[in-house]
């Protein structure tokens, strides 16, 4: 299941390329986990991006897609973003809906990011 933000543009002619690598309980300082590993910076592979939701900022800057869908609690896709030389917006909280995303206990304080 997507969350509504994502079916959205879903609806609108985008299409999911994949999804990116979160640590566990999305609460970590970098994008990495025991499943899949860390995420790499795309134009060091010693570095992180950095932050929980670095792993879309990377793609993105490693071109492999134009746009992607992220949480932003704190800095969590903005910090990355500008660590891998792509940029990202933190819309007003409410803009664009959080439903359907994980993890639910801070979601109130969370929004997206593109």
């Amino acid at each position: 299941m997507d969350p509504t933000s994502g079916a959205r543009m879903k609806k609108a002619g985008g299409f999911l390329l994949g999804k990116t690598n979160l640590p566990e309980f999305s609460y970590w300082i970098e994008s990495d986990n025991l499943l899949s590993g860390r995420s790499n910076d795309p134009w060091n592979l010693t570095r992180t991006p950095g932050s929980p939701s670095g792993g879309e900022p990377a793609a993105i800057a490693a071109g492999m897609s134009p746009i992607g869908l992220a949480t932003d609690l704190a800095i969590s896709v903005r910090g990355p973003a500008a660590q891998t030389g792509s940029t990202s917006m933190k819309v007003t909280h409410g803009r664009l809906p959080i439903t359907g995303s994980w993890p639910r206990a801070p979601r109130r304080l969370s929004c997206c990011a593109l």
